[in-house]
């Protein structure tokens, strides 16, 4: 078997189960290792996800981000001035036990601007998903769910995929947030309970992190379920 303890050069076949059988694994260590392989260099590796995160993000913010060409669109990165203030409170928040930043303020003030700037920037080290919430059809989890199994190969359900994320963030030192600009345009009625049970599912992933964008108008209702806070 492979035991991962140093050899030190002399009569290696004596040190070695492996090297004696001719470098081949027995059955089920060929197995275990494949299975490794396949998670860690094929599957949810790094590299594999930091890739996906900004394929992600350019896919699901194709309707709103535009150019001086696209002046239609929402957010506009050629003009977009950011708000140092407001990245520092966002960092904070990154280093805090808080599971969700919220950014909330009236139409035309610059959320969807500054959620997406966000979002991008937080990319360079880190790893960031995109959704702009007016165009999600399925739940939360459904969607997350969807997102990364069109990529990767293996189909995994969602609590799978955050502990993938999660192991991440643990070796790669960074951090993995999830960033929903408009939660206040939400087709689906029950978007605020969908929301509030995915947050309180990530408390058992300290590293996965979520960022939300409301009107000011309209935040009540996410702060309030059924009459209770």
């Amino acid at each position: 078997m492979v035991s991962e303890e140093e050899l030190n050069g002399k009569d290696i076949a004596a040190q070695s189960q492996f090297w004696s059988n001719g470098c081949v694994l027995s059955t089920e260590n060929e197995l275990q290792q494949r299975y490794e392989a396949l998670k860690q260099f094929i599957g949810y590796s790094p590299e594999n996800v930091k890739y996906f995160s900004y394929s992600q993000m350019e896919d699901r913010m194709k309707t709103i981000k535009g150019s001086i060409s696209e002046l239609h669109k929402k957010y506009i990165p050629d003009i977009f001035l950011k708000r140092d203030s407001l990245n520092n409170d966002f960092l904070d928040f990154l280093h805090s036990e808080y599971r969700c930043f919220s950014l909330i303020g009236e139409s035309g003030v610059g959320k969807t601007n500054f959620i997406c700037g966000l979002a991008e920037r937080f990319a360079e080290g880190n790893i960031s998903l995109f959704f702009n919430v007016t165009n999600l059809i399925r739940s939360i989890i459904d969607t997350i769910r969807e997102d990364f199994n069109w990529i990767f190969s293996s189909w995994l359900e969602a609590p799978e995929i955050l502990r993938r994320l999660q192991s991440l963030t643990q070796k790669t030192k960074n951090k993995v947030c999830f960033f929903f600009d408009a939660i206040d345009e939400a087709t689906n009625k029950d978007f605020n309970l969908d929301l509030d049970d995915f947050i309180s599912k990530l408390k058992e992933f300290p590293n996965i992190k979520v960022c939300v964008s409301s009107k000011i108008s309209e935040w009540k209702r996410f702060l309030m379920i059924g009459g209770n806070p």
